[in-house]
């Protein structure tokens, strides 16, 4: 993969800040974005500090302005869009009371998906087949409990697999340009959200690695850690009885 300019959310924290360096030290130029300036600012000097050609740009994904305003400003440079915006909260549907966590969740996730699409998009799509400068991809980072509910982040799964079911539409809307869309499917990861589950576990640093893999490698869908691994495998084999499972 030759050098390209990649467009990271959610960068100035946790996956989306491994992403970003991961990024740097694999050559590319990083626009490290994030509501959250200081951390966003701090992620772009670590990457300077590195020897990494990066820099910030302010954007907050449930913010169509935010988003647009970003794409118009620099969406003709970007080659590859990595959105990493998260919203880890643990609970179902049925026994959570209201929907403030779940509106969260759809916005920052399903609707922060769209927003980004529907504002990168077609110039990715635009650009897909400029020769050595073409854009290259769309990378959305999703729990594997897209594929598969988990009840007690029932609610946060399924606005995973709302995002799923977005992407896919993507892939065959950016196909034309030649840019693919690509799903890097993990379990639970070492973060503060998941502190309570046992291992295994993904650490950000090597789901940012699998990024890097995936792209280099031109695969769509790619599975990071035993418990992705094993619930794909298990689909294939018997669904209904990994549903059951989850269950408890």
């Amino acid at each position: 993969m030759t050098r390209k300019v990649a467009l990271i959310t959610g960068a100035g924290i946790g996956i989306g800040r491994a992403t970003a360096l991961a990024f740097a030290g694999a050559g590319h130029h990083v626009v490290v974005t994030d509501v959250l300036e200081a951390e966003g600012r701090a992620t772009a000097k670590a990457i300077g500090d590195a020897g990494g050609s990066g820099e910030f740009q302010p954007l907050d994904v449930t913010d169509t302005e935010s988003v647009t305003e970003q794409a118009e400003q620099n969406g003709a440079r970007i080659d590859i869009v990595v959105n990493t915006a998260e919203h880890v909260r643990g609970g179902g549907v049925v026994d959570r009371h209201g929907l403030t966590v779940a509106r969260e969740q759809i916005d920052i996730r399903y609707l922060g998906l769209m927003r980004l699409a529907q504002a990168f998009g077609p110039m990715l799509r635009f650009r897909g087949a400029d020769g050595v400068n073409s854009a290259a991809a769309f990378v959305n980072l999703l729990s594997v409990h897209a594929l598969m509910n988990w009840p007690a982040y029932g609610s946060y799964s399924a606005a995973e697999a709302a995002c799923l079911s977005a992407a896919q539409c993507m892939r065959a809307e950016l196909r034309p340009g030649g840019v693919k869309v690509v799903n890097v499917f993990f379990g639970p990861l070492e973060t503060e959200w998941f502190q309570t589950v046992p291992p295994p576990k993904v650490t950000p640093a090597a789901l940012a690695s699998a990024v890097i893999r995936a792209l280099k490698q031109g695969i769509e869908d790619v599975f990071v850690g035993d418990v992705a691994e094993d619930i794909r495998a298990r689909l294939a084999v018997n669904p209904k009885a990994l549903e059951r499972e989850m269950a408890g």
